[in-house]
């Protein structure tokens, strides 16, 4: 229960710092709504000023991956190799979603992006967080692989996207 609201608290908290940093951006960056086209070239999402909004989607940079600040790199990669050591069957999933918790927590701290490329991230980062906190409260071995499925899928998303 306490990783429960740690993971809330957190969540929280990463919306309230991506307030706080896209209240310091310039307004005319975001003063018009745009519409944003995906790689197909169809209407995708339309964007506006409002952070909150629900219609960025986890996509490509003009055809090219998106860049993340150098300084979060080694949390990356510090959460891919506690998932690439991690055996369902002889490994508590319970420590290493706070493993995961713990590298995430400094990820997000670390984050200095700002405009697109750190909503784009955060559209990312929720789904990567919300399987983390489903991992944390996983009781039974076929659940825990399945969800460490996904955090592998999550990863191979993070790279398909992000460099």
């Amino acid at each position: 229960m306490k990783k429960a609201i740690l993971a809330t608290a957190l969540a929280i908290a990463f919306v309230i710092s991506c307030e706080k940093q896209h209240d310091n951006l310039e307004t005319h960056d975001h003063a018009a709504a745009q519409t944003e086209h995906d790689s197909s070239g169809s209407r995708a999402t339309e964007k506006s000023d409002d952070h909150a909004d629900n219609s960025v989607a986890l996509e490509l940079d003009n055809g090219k991956k998106w860049r993340i600040n150098a300084e979060m790199t080694p949390f990356i990669n510090e959460q891919k190799r506690l998932l690439d050591a991690f055996d369902s069957d002889t490994r508590d999933a319970k420590k290493l979603a706070a493993d995961l918790q713990a590298a995430n927590e400094q990820l997000i701290k670390s984050c200095t992006m700002k405009g697109k490329s750190h909503d784009v991230l955060h559209v990312w980062l929720t789904n990567h967080m919300n399987l983390i906190s489903r991992l944390g409260k996983s009781t039974r071995a076929e659940e825990t692989e399945k969800i460490a499925d996904e955090l592998e899928d999550s990863f191979k998303s993070f790279h398909r996207y992000f460099e």
